[in-house]
């Protein structure tokens, strides 16, 4: 088995006595130790030995411990330096005049070897996590810059293939051109997808904007049917569409609504079965509107109809998997960690685009107890966001 490097602790003590007793218990404890009795012995050291922890004494000749730990801060650095200060004071203002120099933690003395120890482990665990996190960053960035060639270019070839064909001299019937515009619409909303999500991913969920406009949602259910009708027919599905009179026009955001319809048809036509109907809606709901997608497919387990809302769930049809389902007759109560077919962060991300409007979003079971039917609710106006 491979030994892993000893941890390295820089001491900065002028005090001799001190000084060895903590060079003795780290290096008994298995760290790789390096010493100094002053600040520029203690930079120099920080330059060549590249230590993981420094404990730093107050009371150096010269410049200070706080001036030093100052120093040792900004020199910057992808991990953070932690800093332990020996001092005698153990008075609040002593140790407020070091924290606000930048110390992470205080060691008073006389202190017990065990203490050390345990403040240390402290300390270097705190600066693992960070250097997990930054690693889990690096490969994450890897990831998207291979998503967003892996996946933009195949939808920027089948757009660029679908106007040649459009503008071919050669001529195409009405039916082959209107499935070519239809192709041509779904990939630009793809690749619009896929913009989104990659920025959404390099970004935090709080700072989402709204950029409200008028919105007549029928119009926006229409469209959804069609833009969607190449991928349904292919399973031989029904796409319908019910728009209630009197549906007001509501002042939201077009672009994030179109994106939750969006999943939801898609994770309906996913589970529907061959030959099945699903059927978009929309109502008025007090100033507002109810908006339905329902489709016959196994349905979700009544356990976990709030929970695939929270990101973290994938929900798998028990069909798929040749079970029979539990928790109802025709639900879908497999739960997944992780899988293509899942639904859990789609529908996260919807629920957030909708709280931000000020609505809401929940699923219960379909008119004739089978099958899943997502309903949203959209206020007039949306609860923040910006204007454009």
């Amino acid at each position: 088995m491979t030994e892993l490097p000893a941890r390295r602790v820089l001491v900065v003590d002028d005090d001799r006595l001190v000084q060895e007793l903590l060079v003795s218990v780290l290096l008994e404890a298995g760290f790789a130790v390096e010493r100094a009795a002053d600040g520029a012995q203690a930079l120099e050291a920080c330059e060549r030995f590249e230590p993981e922890i420094v404990l730093l004494d107050v009371m150096l000749p010269g410049e200070n411990g706080h001036e030093i730990c100052r120093r040792l801060k900004a020199r910057g650095g992808p991990l953070f330096l932690p800093i332990l200060l020996i001092t005698a004071r153990d008075d609040l203002a002593s140790k407020l005049a070091g924290f606000s120099a930048g110390a992470d933690d205080y060691l008073v003395k006389p202190f017990a070897p065990a203490e050390v120890l345990a403040r240390i482990g402290v300390m270097l665990r705190l600066r693992d996590a960070q250097a997990t996190i930054l690693r889990l960053q690096s490969r994450k960035e890897e990831f998207l810059n291979i998503v967003n060639h892996d996946l933009r270019m195949p939808v920027a070839t089948i757009i660029g293939y679908c106007r040649f064909m459009l503008e071919s001299p050669n001529g195409i019937s009405p039916e082959q051109a209107d499935i070519l515009r239809r192709m041509t619409g779904t990939a630009k909303f793809m690749e619009g997808m896929i913009a989104y999500f990659l920025g959404r991913e390099r970004t935090d969920w709080g700072e989402l904007e709204l950029y409200p406009t008028r919105v007549r949602m029928d119009l926006l259910l229409r469209e959804n049917v069609r833009r969607s009708s190449v991928v349904a027919e292919a399973k031989r599905i029904v796409l319908g569409c019910e728009a209630a009179a009197g549906c007001p026009v509501v002042y939201a955001d077009e672009n994030k609504l179109q994106q939750v319809l969006n999943n939801l048809v898609s994770n309906a036509i996913r589970h529907s079965p061959q030959g099945g109907r699903i059927t978009l809606a929309c109502a008025p709901e007090g100033d507002g509107l109810l908006v339905r997608v329902e489709d016959e497919g196994p349905g979700i387990a009544g356990e976990l109809r709030d929970e695939i809302f929270n990101g973290d769930l994938q929900v798998k049809p028990a069909e798929a998997r040749g079970e029979t389902s539990v928790g109802g007759e025709g639900e879908r109560p497999a739960v997944e960690g992780s899988g293509t077919s899942g639904t859990g962060l789609g529908l996260a991300i919807c629920r957030r685009i909708l709280e931000l409007h000020g609505g809401r979003i929940w699923v219960e079971p379909g008119v004739s107890g089978k099958g899943a039917r997502f309903c949203f609710t959209v206020p007039p106006q949306p609860r923040g966001g910006r204007d454009r």
